[in-house]
């Protein structure tokens, strides 16, 4: 699933690609995606709109129109292309819309907007501006803005019964993040994401926050992480798996202290750890392995 770095890259492309356009027709080939929203509805309040900014709120791109707002959820393997009426205009150019290509957008100056989703966990609203603050009422902070602090990192995580994994990937803790950045943070915190939350002590908790904030920058600078269908809005690959230290990299070696990089189930997602590295000691005990 595209995390925070992911759907930011893509925001930042669309940004200066489509900001000014107008909506000129919307095609929708896969009702479900609006989620009980009738198409007729989404159509007669988006087409004749212009799209004034891009922005992004955890995982979700939000289009802002003069007429309300346009949400996308990329789901699990959605992606957004823009293209012109002829290609996609890349080397890596791939005839759209496709099979997959269930909702677009066509713009004016001769471009269209393509969410392709091969898997169909995508969806798309339309809001009313005055809906948007309970849409997103939820979530909780972004962790790259202001609000995102260690003391509240640390009271959000210590209150909690569960283990850190399901912490850090619940939306309502921190917006956002997901599997591959959690694990990621973890261990650039030296933190085990088996740690159980109420067990968490504040210098591990700050350690996890500045981790979790400089894993995100890095990752957007080098335009999020490719690993199976992420592209961004030009079809090219994120550069930031190549940087990965212990996501997907089960059976090889730490690279910060070369043991092997152990991968299993916890919180029900697959997870990697160094043993080594994330081990904790609590209260003169190993922790859980």
């Amino acid at each position: 699933m595209p995390e925070l770095p992911e759907v930011e890259t893509i925001r930042k492309s669309l940004s200066g690609r489509i900001c000014g356009r107008k909506i000129l027709n919307l095609k929708l080939t896969k009702p479900k995606l609006l989620r009980g929203q009738k198409v007729v509805e989404v159509k007669s309040r988006v087409i004749n709109s212009k799209i004034l900014a891009v922005d992004r709120r955890a995982k979700y791109l939000i289009l802002r129109l003069n007429k309300g707002i346009l949400v996308l959820h990329l789901g699990m393997t959605g992606q957004i292309f823009v293209a012109s009426e002829k290609k996609m205009e890349n080397r890596n150019a791939f005839k759209l819309p496709d099979k997959h290509t269930h909702f677009q957008l066509e713009l004016s100056g001769g471009k269209f907007l393509y969410f392709r989703d091969t898997r169909q966990f995508g969806r798309v609203r339309f809001l009313e501006n005055h809906e948007e603050h309970d849409y997103f009422k939820k979530l909780g902070p972004e962790p790259l803005g202001k609000q995102f602090k260690s003391d509240y990192l640390y009271q959000s995580i210590k209150k909690r019964k569960t283990v850190l994994k399901a912490v850090l990937l619940n939306q309502k803790v921190v917006a956002g993040l997901g599997n591959i950045y959690v694990d990621e943070a973890c261990h650039a915190a030296k933190v085990s994401p088996c740690l159980p939350g109420k067990r968490i002590n504040l210098r591990q908790a700050r350690s996890l926050y500045r981790a979790i904030r400089n894993v995100l920058q890095t990752a957007v600078k080098y335009r999020g992480t490719s690993i199976s269908d992420y592209r961004d809005p030009d079809n090219n690959q994120g550069g930031y798996q190549h940087r990965l230290r212990v996501y997907g990299r089960a059976g090889q070696k730490c690279k910060r202290c070369g043991s092997i990089i152990k991968k299993g189930v916890v919180a029900q997602r697959g997870t990697h750890w160094c043993a080594v590295c994330q081990k904790q000691i609590i209260g003169g005990n190993d922790e859980i392995k």
